[in-house]
């Protein structure tokens, strides 16, 4: 899997955090910035999903919306943008060997 390229920097990304937290009216320029990220990391589940799909697990994926995430941090103040778990930064693959919940026996 390749490793994600962001289309900013962290502080960059943070900035961007504190302007949806606080902003009455989000700019649109805003939005498409934090469209670009999202877009980053739906391609890591994409290619995650497509490795474990020929490996025989199916998968299925979804990235936070922007309406999630802007209301995650106005809800959470002191979350950073990019603290939120991205999963491009750790997928977590599940197994019957590794998921937290039992299984039944039957």
């Amino acid at each position: 899997m390749r490793e994600p390229t962001l289309p900013m920097s962290r502080s960059a990304l943070d900035r961007l955090g504190e302007r949806f937290k606080n902003a009455d009216q989000i700019a649109e320029n805003d939005l498409e910035k934090l469209a670009q990220v999202v877009d980053v990391h739906q391609e890591v589940l994409d290619d995650l999903k497509d490795e474990l799909a020929d490996l025989g697990y199916p998968a299925t994926t979804r990235v936070k919306t922007t309406a999630t995430l802007i209301e995650k941090l106005r809800r959470e103040g002191k979350m950073l943008l990019s603290r939120v778990p991205w999963p491009a930064e750790k997928p977590q693959v599940m197994t019957p060997q590794t998921r937290p919940w039992p299984t039944s026996s039957g």
